[in-house]
């Protein structure tokens, strides 16, 4: 199966079948939570459980904390938890319920999942790695 997602919509494909479904805010991450799960993160910060064969929302799992909109994200599945990451234009970036205000010098252009830790990039053109450290989000290097 293949999964995809834009700007208002997420996909799914499994052989010949396509099914999408259009989404109320935009949509910056999706993955696979289980054959029969998809997770979705949106723009809003909600990180969505839906049906994989219908894309129907399941309901909400948990939600990041941001103080803007979310420009780009990413989600980890381990086992049934669903964890997520974001980052806005205004420099913010939130792992799971930990954010860093002005943790780059523009807007969060990417962020992946690097094991526990998360890598960002933004329009300075840093690359970040960040680890959280109890209720801190603390840089473990940057590199130009």
């Amino acid at each position: 199966a293949l999964l995809a997602w834009g700007v208002d919509a997420v996909g799914v494909a499994r052989g010949d079948a396509v099914t999408t479904i259009a989404t109320e805010t935009r949509c910056v991450a999706a993955a696979f939570a289980s054959s029969e799960d998809v997770a979705t993160l949106t723009s809003a910060g909600a990180v969505e459980r839906r049906d994989a064969a219908t894309l129907a929302r399941r309901g909400a799992t948990a939600a990041l904390q941001t103080s803007g909109e979310l420009r780009c994200g990413a989600l980890r599945v381990a086992g049934e938890l669903v964890k997520a990451c974001g980052g806005d234009a205004f420099g913010r970036i939130v792992v799971e319920s930990v954010g860093r205000d002005e943790a780059h010098g523009g807007v969060i252009t990417s962020i992946a999942w690097a094991g526990e830790d998360v890598l960002s990039t933004s329009d300075d053109r840093r690359v970040t790695r960040w680890r959280i450290n109890g209720d801190a989000l603390e840089k473990v290097w940057t590199g130009v």
